[in-house]
């Protein structure tokens, strides 16, 4: 067990429960050791003095079974106390595994409810497609019916035309004819004006019904215009509605676009948070693994404890044979326990910022620091009228590296050095190559880190710290 913890220290991955047995088997080699001593002095005693009476053995020998069967209760005790802890972790996991399980069916709700939203969208983009097609068609119509009617209207133009040279041809024979009859007798004075009044009469049809032709075809030149002016502003309509459509259309495009990525990173956060559940499970059971066999071994102290009070009773004044059992089996729990402590995953980093009254939205960064086989570093900015707080770790030795940590975001009172505010988030940050940085946008308002009763600037500084505790290497 001792070994295994030794290991977790190494990769960065201990808990306060390998701590604390530490401390447990620590003690527990101290009162070992002491009764080692006390074993080795009974058996120089035995060897010079060999006492005279067996009364005084037996008064020892009872000692040391009363002093063993006090540590043998001690063992019981705290091998129900991990059997508690071993029940504990045994819960959270089955909690954890249940959030595991109510990820994944969000991660499936979520998944679906993008997949009908991006059909639906695709559906909306296809009836568009459709709805532009058929108005791209009318326009094609209505552009060959203005083509048409102007064609009509120079037709309408060059009977006009051919109308006004009969009428001028008429006129000029008329002036012919009024001239020949001066010349001509009476009957052909009379013949002359029958032909005139049929001249006269074919110049009154023929202008009445060129009146008539040129109101109708006025009539109809206005109302081609006045549908031309229809088509054009039907047309310009159109263009507009169509214009509007494409950047309804570029408008949809742009939101699938959107949900699509939005989905992606919905996606990634839920394959993250599921990994790192998948990553908790399996330490988890890493966990109750190293319970089960922490409980095996001190089932199997206590029972070799037992062994040892049985054994000193039947053997009653044999206290050097008990004693050199007593010695052999304590060596085999003799572990050096020398460095196991010397390795940590805490460390507080601490930095004064000054000029925090001229602090802009531009960063400002504290020294590196090397802790855990990374660079730790703290960024402070203003963030509107707050002061952002964040940790920021870089391993310049490797191009893929993670590491769970525990951050305490703290502000220090100048007056008293105590902590007066401090954040930290409800659980482990995972600093990775890709977000090397954590921390808190709104860590205090400028409002109240200038006030003066807690006296957190002094000469225009601050002093803040993180207490952070790593594990490397473990996502």
């Amino acid at each position: 067990r001792i070994m295994n913890g030794e290991e977790r220290r190494s990769s960065g991955c201990v808990t306060e429960n390998d701590k604390n047995h530490a401390k447990g088997d620590k003690s527990l080699m101290q009162r070992f050791e002491t009764l080692k001593t006390g074993i080795k002095k009974k058996k120089i005693k035995f060897a010079d003095r060999k006492y005279s009476t067996e009364a005084t053995d037996n008064i020892d020998l009872q000692l040391k079974i009363s002093q063993l069967s006090k540590e043998a209760e001690e063992s019981r005790e705290e091998l129900e106390q991990y059997r508690r802890e071993f029940e504990n972790e045994k819960a959270k996991w089955k909690t954890i595994n249940a959030e595991f399980n109510r990820y994944k069916l969000k991660s499936q709700d979520s998944k679906k409810t993008l997949e009908f939203q991006v059909e639906l969208k695709a559906t909306e983009i296809e009836h568009l497609k459709k709805t532009e097609t058929e108005l791209k068609s009318e326009l094609a119509e209505m552009k060959h019916e203005v083509k048409s009617k102007s064609e009509e209207i120079e037709k309408f133009k060059m009977v006009e035309l051919e109308l006004r040279h009969r009428i001028s041809r008429l006129e000029t024979d008329i002036a012919l004819e009024a001239t020949r009859s001066a010349q001509m007798t009476q009957v052909d004075v009379r013949r002359v004006e029958n032909d005139q009044q049929k001249i006269d009469s074919d110049a009154n049809y023929a202008s009445a019904e060129f009146e008539r032709f040129k109101l109708e075809s006025k009539y109809q030149a206005q109302l081609k215009a006045n549908e031309i002016d229809f088509l054009k502003k039907s047309e310009t309509q159109l263009k507009t509605e169509l214009t509007e459509m494409k950047n309804d259309i570029k408008t949809k495009s742009e939101e699938i676009e959107k949900l699509k990525l939005e989905g992606q990173d919905d996606r990634k956060n839920l394959e993250f948070q599921i990994h790192l559940k998948t990553t908790e499970i399996e330490y988890l059971k890493k966990t109750e693994t190293e319970l089960r066999s922490r409980l095996a071994e001190m089932e199997n102290e206590l029972k070799s404890k037992s062994e040892k009070i049985e054994n000193l009773k039947m053997n009653g004044t044999e206290s050097n044979n008990g004693t050199s059992q007593l010695s052999d089996n304590e060596e085999t729990h003799s572990v050096d326990l020398k460095g196991l402590h010397n390795q940590t995953n805490e460390m507080i980093l601490r930095a004064r910022f000054t000029n925090i009254s001229e602090l802009t939205h531009n960063p400002v960064v504290s020294q590196a620091t090397e802790f855990a086989g990374l660079s730790w570093k703290i960024r402070l900015r203003k963030k509107d009228d707050h002061l952002a707080f964040f940790v920021v770790t870089q391993n310049s030795n490797a191009d893929k590296w993670s590491c769970s940590a525990f951050v305490d975001y703290q502000l220090i009172s100048q007056k008293d050095g105590s902590i007066i505010h401090s954040m930290n988030g409800k659980r482990a940050d995972v600093y990775t190559d890709e977000i090397p940085l954590w921390g808190f946008k709104t860590f205090i308002s400028f409002k109240d880190l200038f006030e003066e009763s807690k006296g957190f600037v002094k000469e225009d500084s601050i002093i803040v710290s993180a207490a952070i505790k790593a594990f490397p290497n473990a996502q």
